[in-house]
């Protein structure tokens, strides 16, 4: 039911824990696995490797040193919280590392989670004899490429996700807001810097992506999959396109439903975007160009109009 760890702290090479009760721990140790369908409360005082924290019912509260996440889960309308007084990361494949209904994050060095989450509340104080390349980033997903860049950026002091639309702190547009890829190869990484490792790499020029944050030099973007992660801006293109997001897609020569069919376009073929109405927008592509509805593509929002 309820399975304490006095204040000797208790010191192990791993830990495995299933409770039904409340968890509450204040214990060195290098790895964990902990179940419980209520609360589980980790004060640690050493650097700790959560590699499965659920709990089903109740709230996750860690508290330590340095705090490298593999899986951390909390129940449904259920809360996560991860107080560090060294960094907090990721240390794991790409994934799902926390998800809860509200994530609250404070740590003293850099905050990098790949995470799912309804509201986040993230704050990282990057030290004063942090390392240049050392960057915090929030990442919400994967994908590919960036060439060289400066090695000279530095953490930001915080970090919070946007609520809603809103505009880049770096370029003031809209965030979110689609762009395409303007080489033929790019490295998508883990997080805003050259020292976060290449999770995708993109290989196909024009295609259309989304970027959904920006810290410096970098933008984060997804793709159509919703695979994402951190480009350097130039990888990226102003020059707007769309994929194909249908079986088969009609290219009409006027914007209505009866009229002449110009071509045929297969699923994912990436076209050139032109003008759009509030239903239809104009394409180019494979020497081809006419209109196609909106609902059949991916790389514009329902409500854009392009002149």
């Amino acid at each position: 039911s309820t399975l304490p760890v006095g204040p000797a702290h208790t010191p192990c090479a791993a830990l495995r824990m299933v409770s039904s009760g409340v968890a509450p721990l204040d214990t060195t140790i290098a790895t964990a696995d902990f179940t419980a369908t209520g609360v589980i409360d980790l004060d640690e005082t050493d650097a700790i490797t959560l590699n499965s924290v659920t709990t089903t019912s109740g709230d996750i509260d860690v508290t330590a040193g340095d705090i490298h996440v593999v899986s951390a889960t909390a129940g449904s309308n259920h809360d996560a919280t991860l107080n560090s007084t060294g960094v907090i990361s990721e240390d794991g494949d790409p994934g799902t590392v926390v998800t809860a209904d509200l994530l609250t994050a404070t740590s003293a060095g850099p905050i990098t989670l790949d995470t799912t989450i309804a509201t986040a509340d993230l704050t990282a104080t990057a030290p004063a004899q942090a390392a240049p390349d050392v960057a915090a980033a929030l990442a919400a997903a994967v994908a590919t490429a960036a060439p060289e860049a400066e090695e000279g950026e530095t953490a930001p002091r915080e970090i919070a996700l946007p609520k809603g639309p809103t505009r880049g702190p770096e370029t003031n547009l809209p965030l979110p807001r689609f762009v395409s890829l303007s080489t033929d190869r790019g490295n998508v990484r883990r997080g805003p810097s050259l020292s976060h490792r290449i999770d995708w790499v993109f290989l196909r020029r024009d295609m259309p992506l989304q970027v959904t944050a920006e810290y410096g030099h970098w933008r984060r973007v997804t793709d159509r999959e919703g695979v994402g992660g951190w480009m350097h801006y130039a990888m990226l293109s102003g020059v707007r396109s769309v994929i194909v997001d249908a079986e088969t897609l009609l290219l009409r020569a006027r914007p209505r439903p009866d009229a002449a069919v110009v071509a045929q376009l297969e699923a994912g073929v990436v076209a050139r975007l032109g003008e759009c109405e509030p239903d239809w927008c104009r394409l180019t592509a494979g020497g081809y160009r006419g209109w196609a509805p909106k609902t059949e593509l991916w790389g514009v929002a329902p409500d854009e109009i392009r002149d």
